[in-house]
């Protein structure tokens, strides 16, 4: 068994405007793997909502405002970390998911800083 992740903290809340575009690049993560794999299309699932549900990702759909709104998943499944950043590319600046690692002292952040999705590394210190 690997070492896997969970989403401890997350902001990210996707524009209704940017779904299409989200929804183009979930699609080519899946599609890629499914190549990779010799996989058919046919078991591909033709929305955003079934793409990341089945991937790992958990959220909310804001009907008022049409945004999408992140806020867990976990990395067992193939590709998580591809779709939290295609998630992260289309929003805006400041939008982070935080992951801990399965022993709870490993942390990650996926940060969005000038339109960049940024990767940084944790620490907890016990002080005292």
């Amino acid at each position: 068994m690997g070492y896997w992740y969970h989403i401890s903290d997350a902001n990210v809340h996707i524009p209704k405007e940017n779904l299409g575009v989200l929804y183009e690049k979930c699609l080519k993560i899946v599609t890629d793997r499914y190549e990779a794999y010799g996989i058919t299309g046919e078991m591909i699932p033709n929305n955003l909502t079934d793409l990341l549900y089945d991937n790992g990702i958990r959220f909310d759909y804001d009907e008022k405002t049409g945004e999408l709104h992140l806020w867990g998943g976990d990395s067992k499944y193939h590709s998580t970390f591809a779709f939290t950043e295609a998630m992260l590319s289309v929003a805006p600046d400041q939008s982070y998911i935080v992951w801990q690692g399965e022993e709870g002292t490993d942390l990650m952040r996926q940060i969005v800083i000038d339109g960049e999705v940024r990767l940084q590394h944790g620490l907890i210190v016990f002080a005292g």
